[in-house]
């Protein structure tokens, strides 16, 4: 998976001309949550999931299939203080 972040004072539009943009490559074998906290994107296991806060948002679930091109994504509950 490829992820690529920015600072959020572009009203949620990718901004090419952006300097401070964040490039990842990630791969999974196991069931994990994809989180945004600040400008990093992290793949964390349910046991590592934080409260999501304004510094810390849970994007995606990721279920791997056995067919490694099509794994199933789905949005996470959230977890609320």
């Amino acid at each position: 998976m490829k992820t690529a972040t920015w600072t959020r004072d572009s009203h949620g539009l990718f901004d090419y001309e952006s300097e401070q943009i964040v490039r990842k490559i990630m791969r999974t074998t196991h069931d994990r949550f994809l989180i945004r906290a600040g400008l990093d994107v992290k793949l964390v296991g349910e046991a590592e999931l934080p409260f999501e806060s304004a510094s810390c948002i849970p994007l995606f679930r990721i279920f791997p299939s056995p067919s490694a091109s099509s794994p199933r994504i789905s949005r996470p509950r959230t977890r609320k203080r």
